[in-house]
């Protein structure tokens, strides 16, 4: 009996074959559904935590600008808006070092983020010269340009939702590009 010609053989080999493939795509699917898991855990446990307080430093930021106008206008009491800026400010740092925190793993995200630290700084101590000083002294109004010219530095900087972009890129592997910044440069 020739063994090459075996209908045992002949029947079999497919057989094998198919196993085989379905074992390697078993083995496939696993891999690929332990990655998505990963990939959603570290969303749950990183991305959206770091979304969270970045955009929550923004309000901030926002609520302090919003006490400084308020104070400068004289509208309202202003301890209580003096006191609303420095906790508003100091929760704008915390913000923002809590969510550098979450992605302190991801480089190419931090490397696209803008210098933050430096332009906030200048703000904080142009707006408390600006509120400490006299509004009919020459000094009061060159400080006031100084505020608007650091005002426009910070409108330069991407919003909240720019970099929250940023995370998302980085999130679903699209990887990171200069489009978000550039394009928010240009609408300035």
């Amino acid at each position: 009996m020739n063994i090459s010609n075996s209908i045992r053989l002949k029947s079999s080999a497919p057989m094998a074959l198919m196993i085989g493939a379905l074992l390697v795509t078993l083995v496939m699917f696993s891999l690929m559904l332990k990655k998505q898991s990963d990939l959603i855990n570290i969303q749950a446990d990183v991305f959206v935590p770091a979304d969270s307080s970045i955009l929550n430093a923004d309000r901030d930021l926002y609520q302090a600008r919003q006490a400084i106008n308020m104070i400068i206008a004289n509208r309202g009491n202003t301890a209580e808006l003096e006191i609303d800026r420095e906790k508003n400010t100091q929760q704008v740092s915390q913000g923002y070092a809590k969510f550098l925190g979450y992605i302190s793993d991801y480089d190419d995200i931090k490397s696209q983020l803008p210098n933050f630290d430096e332009a906030f700084s200048a703000w904080q101590e142009t707006s408390a010269v600006l509120l400490k000083t006299d509004i009919n002294d020459n000094e009061t109004n060159l400080t006031r340009s100084d505020y608007i010219s650091v005002n426009a530095i910070n409108n330069d900087l991407p919003p909240a939702f720019v970099i929250k972009e940023l995370i998302t890129n980085e999130r679903f592997g699209a990887g990171i590009t200069s489009r978000n910044i550039d394009s928010n440069q240009a609408n300035t």
